[in-house]
């Protein structure tokens, strides 16, 4: 079992440094600059980082939110060429080389992208007649989907549905969990979607989530009491038998299933009890499936002292061997790693701090909930970027993470950091625009001459700015074409105007879906996780 490294060291002077795109130093405090945000489909770059931020929305400066819908759930597709965005209204498709809204209205229950195939969104809905089928919404051109029913989940025994934010599909879209009332027991399953058949069935109580391993090999159960007893920490069974095979983990804390370098499934965790016998200090952990407790297997990677810490994705599952985390909003540059975003490396512990994430009012839907892209290319986040008063009012920002990805996954030795620039106040104020297209008034910005020509239009309003990413020549056109924001026909209406919420979009926000659904949330101890009974 690894020591694990301390992230506390000497402040050291702060200068400026030659450019790099990240920091590896993991003791540096690095102050907050005063950057503004930039408009949406525009870049900006952190001077304290080095690393180019893309604005992918702008609906949080009109009251809205646009955000990936949690950790666990892959938000970009298997080609990475669109992300899924899960907004106040609905869930809807952007594609990333041209800042354009496709498709909206997406009304299937928290729904994912297919693991391999880049034009299909999984999910699960009720027929009208009733029982609970697993569906295939493939995304076709001109903002229009056609749904097709895969697999039928009410013939397993299923009455109803535990649906939330953490069951991804196994890495080759075959298996995916279950997790509800099956014959009247509280249940977790690995289901087939090929054949409609279950492998592992098991009664479980006292469960915060379930979600098969991205091998397909293992059904992981994550229960909500500490310890190594049978209900205990996360236990990993056998997807096919159910036998119990060890626990990941004897804890409850924000974490996610992805691979090694090697792709063998992994458990990491950013824990903040005593996971690495370190006291009360969160510690970062990986943990090999299926017995790293029993094996002393677990690899304790870094301790952050002082403590920072809050949400960690792995979703980077075509390449493995690292993961992405993230701090909790508020006084970003007190500490190292206080207020970012930051990719920290299997093995030795290696970290690549990104930028401050400006993240600051206290709404659960603020909070940064970071996505890796599928080959890791891309790191998304969101963020409110320090507007005052902006309850869950969000958009969501990217790092084309490729410059430097490979010498960090490699083991090369770090490039030079990219220090920390004085602070020359208020950067650059893009105009901007907002979903109606309306400009908003940010103030003036500095003429820094004229922008590259990309063709390509930024946002949902069809504004045209420079994206940094090279547009596609897909043919599809702007909203103009039948995708219409909120208003457009295309597919079901998901949202209702009470005060509940609906199991398309977010919890607390939104109305009754279709089928008339209740999304709930599910806190259980520092966890706060989207779940949506269908039943």
């Amino acid at each position: 079992m690894r020591a694990a490294q301390s992230a506390w060291g000497l402040v050291v002077l702060l200068t400026a440094a030659p450019a790099a795109a990240q920091v590896s130093d993991p003791t540096r405090v690095i102050p907050n600059s005063n950057l503004s945000a930039p408009a949406a489909g525009a870049t900006v770059t952190d001077p304290a980082f080095g690393v180019t931020i893309r604005r992918l929305t702008n609906r949080g400066e009109n009251g809205g939110l646009a955000t990936a819908e949690y950790p666990q759930l892959q938000a970009v597709n298997a080609d990475e060429t669109r992300v899924l965005l899960s907004t106040e209204t609905d869930n809807r498709v952007m594609d990333l080389a041209t800042g354009q809204v496709t498709h909206v209205g997406i009304d299937i229950s928290m729904p994912r992208w297919h693991p391999v195939d880049p034009d299909i969104i999984i999910g699960f809905n009720r027929r009208s007649g009733g029982g609970i089928q697993f569906i295939h919404l493939e995304l076709m051109g001109g903002g229009v989907f056609m749904t097709q029913n895969v697999a039928d989940v009410s013939a397993t025994g299923f009455q109803s549905l535990e649906l939330g934010s953490w069951e991804d599909a196994s890495a080759d879209g075959r298996y995916i969990s279950l997790l509800g009332e099956r014959n009247g027991t509280t249940t977790a399953a690995v289901f087939d979607t090929t054949t409609g058949q279950l492998g592992a069935s098991l009664a479980v109580g006292g469960v915060d989530w379930a979600s098969v391993s991205p091998s397909g090999r293992y059904l992981a159960v994550q229960y909500t009491t500490r310890g190594t007893g049978p209900t205990d920490g996360q236990v990993i069974y056998d997807a096919v038998t159910g036998q119990a095979l060890g626990h990941v983990t004897d804890h409850h804390e924000h974490g996610d299933l992805g691979v090694d370098a090697q792709g063998n499934d992994i458990y990491g965790t950013l824990a903040w009890t005593d996971l690495c016998a370190n006291g009360a200090m969160p510690c970062f952990s990986v943990a090999p499936l299926p017995d790293a407790i029993e094996a002393g297997t677990q690899d304790h990677l870094r301790i952050y002292d002082p403590p920072v810490g809050n949400y960690t994705t792995c979703r980077s599952l075509q390449r493995g061997g690292f993961c992405l985390s993230s701090d909790d909003y508020g006084s970003p540059g007190q500490a190292p790693f206080k207020g970012e975003v930051w990719l920290i490396r299997f093995g030795d512990g290696a970290v690549a701090r990104l930028a401050h994430h400006r993240s600051s009012a206290g709404s659960y839907y603020n909070l940064v909930r970071p996505v890796l892209s599928p080959t890791g290319r891309y790191a998304l986040f969101t963020s409110d970027w320090a507007r005052p008063n902006t309850a869950d009012q969000a958009d969501l920002y990217l790092i084309d993470l490729s410059p430097f990805l490979d010498a960090f996954l490699n083991g090369a030795p770090p490039p030079v950091d990219a220090g920390v620039t004085p602070d020359s106040g208020p950067g650059p104020a893009d105009a901007g625009f907002d979903d109606a297209g309306s400009p908003v008034d940010t103030g003036p910005a500095p003429d820094t001459g004229p922008a590259p020509d990309t063709g390509a239009p930024a946002d949902d309003a069809g504004v045209a700015v420079d994206t940094g990413v090279a547009p596609s020549d897909s043919g599809v056109a702007a909203e103009d074409a039948g995708v219409a924001g909120d208003d457009a026909s295309v597919g079901p209406t998901s949202r209702g105007t009470s005060g509940g919420c609906g199991c398309s979009g977010h919890p607390d926000r939104d109305g009754a879906g279709w089928a008339g659904l209740l999304l709930l949330l599910l806190p259980a101890l520092r966890r706060r996780k989207s779940a949506c009974p269908l039943s």
